[in-house]
């Protein structure tokens, strides 16, 4: 078999099932991985299936126990296959063979066979394991089953279980060594390959229910990352075929899956994402007020060194702490966009420190709700400090303040903002709170989207529940947003009816919209990175309903349909003649038809002839009766 080749899957299915296609569904299955021979008697079995559930053959078991250590590579290949006879039973199969088949690669390179004592180690574990070896449970159609997985250094398993009488009961264990490139996967990684081997080993258990994966890692938010590339990609597309729905790890209610969990050690210790330092951000903040306008400074700085500068400019009176309010939220929206998790906050202001701090209290009802919107904003970040400096250590701030007040020109390039209102609405100090991700509670058509992947809730009606657990995988959240993503284009943003109806009315009608057809409309929506299922048909309801589209726009004189030309301006203008026969003889020795028909009207003429000679064809057209009323004859075909 050219087990190089991409098809090899299929070419040695379809072998397989003209080989034994007497035997298929009679006594036999067959499967790309996989044969399961079916017998009236105990002997030939594999595995016995009894009222307790599926239990291993004695026999194989003591043919394994009462084997003596290998001494040739014969032998130990021997060993290998008893083992993969029983590896249905034996959970992590593939690592407590794996200092099995080092040795067989090294007799095999030396000439020599190796026991060393890891291998007569495995061997006795294996030995002891199977004194007691578990009893499996037989699943059922279209029941819900559970897959518990796990990755080591040098292998990947998993083990598929059910729920009996609040315990779980193990159905199948797989097991699989990874390859010398498999094992530089990282941790997360190798435990999603476990779920797609198992996948691929069990697409017979995996189709047709749901399964339920069961794991303390966040595999759920991996494989919806919107910047997903490469391996993990091409998985979440395999695994998008079946009903998949991942669960957090609780207790093990089985001594079986206990010692399937024990199994599951590493010879590194994994470096956890968490346990790497994490440097700060630096934020240094300036606000200026003169009698004429205001305006604020923002600097934020990179652990990197990269720089971002920001000059804003207020268009409505500001005092001096109101300017450094102003600086301050500005730089926190600024930082919370980006992402920063560790801030150091700089500032020339000694009461917004202070008030930040906690040690002064802010008596004014504008300090108090500017206190107040800071300390929202600053919830968001993860960790926070805040210092007083000099004037002099903050210039470079306070000349971006001075700048955004037009009284110092710079030369670098700077983000120049005016702000025409203030954060907070002062006349009305009770409700002057941003509201910051907030979230519409008007149910639309991404509603159940955003439920499923940031609660895992599915609706009630099992067909509503199964058509959004297919959908979703085309869909990924970021910051509570539903973006679809695709396979070469942007992320897009998802919109509810409101939001889609006032980007149609935007793009069609507003500032830039040209009137654009309903087609058109709807692409240059994706290209302005907005999304919703019904946009096509949307825009052109929205394009028909247009009132200057149908009074300026230009009117189509083109027919609807193909149009047909008229090769006849009226009936019996043009006859189609034919001669049929000879026949045999009849009635005065008629053995031949001759046939006329009209283009225009359809209407048929026929004479029996004897001969065909030019006599009769005239008499023929002089007596046809329509050619008499119409007018003579014009053409004839």
């Amino acid at each position: 078999m050219p087990f190089g080749l991409i098809n090899v899957s299929a070419t040695f299915q379809r072998m397989m099932d003209e080989i034994f296609k007497k035997q298929l569904v009679r006594n036999l299955e067959v499967y790309v991985d996989d044969m399961i021979v079916k017998s009236k008697t105990s002997n030939n079995h594999c595995f016995l299936i009894s009222q307790r559930g599926i239990e291993a053959d004695p026999s194989q078991i003591r043919a394994i126990s009462e084997m003596k250590d290998p001494s040739s590579i014969k032998e130990v290949q021997h060993l290998t296959g008893c083992i993969a006879a029983l590896r249905r039973f034996i959970p992590q199969a593939s690592k407590k063979c794996s200092s099995f088949f080092k040795v067989i690669k090294e007799a095999s390179r030396n000439k020599k066979l190796l026991w060393d004592d890891q291998c007569k180690e495995s061997f006795e574990a294996i030995k002891a394991f199977l004194t007691s070896p578990p009893v499996l449970a037989r699943a059922l159609p279209r029941e819900t089953l559970k897959v518990y997985i796990s990755a080591s250094d040098g292998s990947v398993a998993s083990v598929l279980v059910k729920d009996v009488e609040e315990r779980e009961a193990p159905v199948y264990y797989v097991s699989y060594t990874l390859k010398d490139a498999e094992t530089r996967y990282p941790h997360v990684e190798k435990l999603v390959y476990a779920l797609v081997v198992a996948s691929r080993k069990l697409c017979h258990y995996f189709q047709g229910r749901m399964i339920k994966v069961m794991t303390n890692q966040p595999l759920k938010r991996i494989l919806h990352k919107p910047d997903m590339t490469g391996r993990l990609a091409a998985w979440t597309v395999e695994l998008s075929q079946f009903h998949i729905e991942y669960s957090p790890r609780n207790a093990v209610k089985s001594q079986v899956l206990s010692d399937f969990d024990v199994e599951c050690q590493f010879d590194n210790p994994i470096i956890e994402e968490s346990s790497f330092p994490q440097k700060a951000w630096v934020l240094y903040v300036d606000g200026s007020s003169t009698s004429s306008s205001g305006g604020a400074g923002v600097i934020l700085i990179s652990p990197e060194g990269f720089k971002i500068q920001q000059a804003l400019k207020f268009s409505f009176p500001v005092t001096n702490n109101v300017a450094e309010y102003e600086a301050l939220l500005a730089g926190l929206r600024l930082a919370i966009e980006l992402e920063v998790k560790i801030l150091e906050i700089f500032g020339d202001s000694q009461l917004i420190e202070k008030q930040l701090q906690g040690e002064f209290k802010a008596h004014d009802a504008r300090m108090l709700t500017y206190l107040k919107l800071a300390m929202s904003l600053l919830e968001k970040v993860q960790s926070w400090t805040t210092k007083n400096i000099c004037r002099e250590d903050n210039q470079w701030a306070d000349a971006l303040s001075k700048l955004a007040s037009s009284v110092v020109t710079m030369s670098e390039a700077i983000y120049v903002e005016e702000r025409k209102f203030p954060s907070i609405d002062l006349d009305s100090p009770s409700s002057n709170m941003l509201k910051v991700n907030e979230i519409s509670s008007i149910a639309d058509w991404h509603q159940p989207l955003l439920e499923y992947i940031l609660q895992n809730k599915l609706p009630q009606d099992k067909n509503k529940a199964r058509s959004i657990s297919y959908k979703v995988k085309n869909y990924c959240v970021l910051e509570n947003k539903l973006y679809r993503r695709g396979l070469v284009d942007p992320l897009l943003l998802c919109i509810g009816p409101e939001d889609s109806r006032l980007s149609m009315v935007e793009v069609h009608t507003g500032i830039c919209g040209d009137h654009l057809g309903g087609k058109n409309l709807a692409l240059k929506i994706v290209r302005q990175g907005l999304f919703w299922p019904t946009m096509r048909s949307d825009c052109e309801k929205i394009v028909r309903k247009c009132k200057s589209c149908q009074l300026y726009g230009s009117v189509s004189h083109q027919p609807s349909v193909e149009i047909i030309p008229v090769t006849n301006p009226c009936p019996f203008f043009q006859w189609g003649i034919d001669i049929v026969g000879p026949f045999p003889k009849s009635k005065n020795q008629a053995q031949y038809i001759v046939v006329a028909v009209d283009y225009a009207t359809k209407w048929v003429e026929a004479r029996p002839l004897a001969k065909i000679r030019e006599k009769e064809m005239i008499e023929f057209f002089d007596g046809i009766h329509c050619v008499q009323i119409w007018g003579t004859k014009n053409h004839c075909n």
